[in-house]
C-alpha cells in the first residue's frame, strides 16, 4: 500500500487511502454479484437510484454516471426480466420514465443483504470507535462527491 506523505495533511491521506481501497472492494462486490444468477453490480446501482425514485432513462445515465447507450441496454435487459416498466412522462409525451417494479425492489433488498454480508465479513475487527468513524467520514465523502459531480445524486 502506498501512503501519503506524512508532511501531507489529512484529506490527502483519506484520499492516499481511498485509491488503495476502493478499487479492491468494487473488485469484490462484482465478483460477488457475477459468481452468481441476479444483478451485476451495474444493474444493482440502477434500481438502488429507481428505489426511491422515478428516472428519465437520460437523468438516469447521467446520475448513475453511464452513457445512454450503456444505460439503454441495462434497461432493456432489466425490464426484460421484470425488474422495471416504462410509462409515458406525463410533461413530455414524447419521453418515457422509468420504474421499479415490485420485483425490482425484492432483487436490490437480496443483493444489498448479500453486499452487506460480503463487507460485513471484510470488517471484522472493526470496533465501535471504528465504525463511528467511518460513518462520518462517509457523510462527509458523500457531501464531497455531491460538490464534485453536481448531476450525479450521491446516496449514502
Amino acid at each position: 500500500m502506498v501512503s501519503a506523505m506524512p508532511d501531507e495533511g489529512p484529506a490527502r491521506a483519506v484520499a492516499a487511502s481511498l485509491l488503495e481501497v476502493a478499487p479492491q472492494l468494487i473488485r469484490l462486490l462484482s465478483s460477488t454479484l457475477d459468481s452468481r444468477p441476479g444483478l451485476t453490480l451495474r444493474q444493482f446501482r440502477i434500481l438502488q437510484q429507481l428505489y426511491d425514485g422515478v428516472f428519465r432513462a437520460r437523468d438516469l445515465a447521467t446520475s448513475t454516471g453511464v452513457t445512454a447507450p450503456t444505460m439503454s441496454a441495462a434497461l432493456a435487459d432489466l425490464e426484460g426480466r421484470g425488474l422495471i416498466a416504462r410509462t409515458s412522462d406525463p410533461v413530455d409525451g414524447r419521453a418515457n420514465l422509468v420504474v421499479i417494479t415490485d420485483s425490482g425492489r425484492a432483487a436490490v433488498r437480496e443483493t444489498r443483504e448479500l453486499l452487506l454480508a460480503v463487507l460485513e465479513g471484510v470488517a471484522t475487527g472493526v470496533d465501535d470507535a471504528d465504525a463511528e468513524s467511518t460513518e462520518r467520514l462517509s457523510r462527509i465523502l458523500l457531501r464531497g462527491l455531491s460538490r464534485a459531480q453536481p448531476g450525479v445524486a450521491a446516496k449514502p
